[in-house]
């Protein structure tokens, strides 16, 4: 079997909706059992609707009141998301809205679980593998960077997976609760996530024009934990930028020259000796995948 039989023919989206969401949402439990994900933006629950057709579906923490705030942060995030979320390796925004003073945002459901588990079940299968994952993942950034948006949160767990029949399950990117808009003026840090954050984010110190590197900061890191299945800063705490990380190849021997010199360059802590953006990594990618896998 050559890498390209592995390629999935089509990647998948969200099945035809036949029935009224926001009604069904108004009705649905959410039940802690169908929770699969909480994060500092909401709740992520699974929901069977009333034609079959599973989804996910984003509601404030429970745990707090549903302020003005927190409703505008997740309506903020889905309008954005609905920019650019067309985009195959984008996961898929169903509809949103706000029902009784409750916001929701509903989307594709990913069913096989995020890149850590991913990673935690043994990870890529080849190089060719691995090259496949990392082109799907900078495919779905690329989409928002064009478009205008900065993710500044990607990290395993919002990498999302989802099953797919005689192929590579597929990888998609989620979450844009921590997204920014790159038209704003704005430099508002916003939350993150300390083991993938850019230097500059500890710092406090992310200028609008330079939000798109950190994304390919956070980017460098996935790299590396897809290729080597180590964080590049180690089990601890330890803040990116506080140490040089190992090279790639002393982690795990023969990953190529070329690559690793792709993965340090995004992991460079000042942001203006990485990419400018993630689009000439994934031209790299794309190069890579070409001479070794196509």
């Amino acid at each position: 079997m050559t890498p390209s039989d592995s390629v999935p023919e089509r990647i998948p989206d969200v099945p035809p909706i036949s029935v009224d969401l926001s009604a069904e949402l108004d009705v649905l439990s959410f039940e802690l059992a169908d929770r699969i994900a909480t994060g500092a933006n909401g709740e992520v629950y699974r929901q069977s609707l009333s034609d079959g057709t599973a989804i996910a579906v984003k509601v404030p923490d429970s745990s707090g009141t549903i302020t003005d705030g927190r409703i505008d942060r997740i309506l903020d995030e889905a309008e954005d998301w609905a920019e650019f979320e067309a985009n195959e390796y984008v996961v898929s925004l169903v509809d949103y809205g706000i029902d009784d003073g409750q916001p929701w945002i509903a989307m594709e459901y990913m069913d096989r679980g995020h890149l850590g588990d991913f990673l935690d079940r043994g990870g890529v299968q080849s190089l060719c593998h691995g090259l496949w994952i990392a082109r799907c993942i900078a495919s779905g950034i690329e989409e928002a960077h064009y478009r205008g948006t900065a993710h500044r949160d990607i990290k395993p767990q919002n990498v999302l997976f989802r099953t797919v029949e005689n192929g590579w399950n597929v990888p998609k990117v989620g979450d844009w609760g921590t997204a920014s808009t790159l038209r704003s003026s704005s430099e508002t840090i916003g939350e993150y996530t300390p083991r993938y954050a850019a230097p500059e984010q500890h710092a406090r110190q992310v200028e609008t024009r330079n939000q798109k590197m950190v994304d390919v900061f956070q980017f460098g890191i996935v790299l590396f934990l897809l290729f080597t299945g180590k964080h590049p800063y180690g089990r601890t705490t330890k803040r990116a930028g506080d140490a040089e990380p190992p090279h790639p190849s002393e982690v795990r021997p023969g990953i190529p020259r070329a690559l690793e010199e792709v993965i340090r360059r995004c992991l460079n802590p000042e942001p203006e000796d990485r990419y400018e953006d993630i689009r000439p990594v994934l031209h790299r990618l794309d190069e890579f995948w070409d001479a070794l896998c196509g």
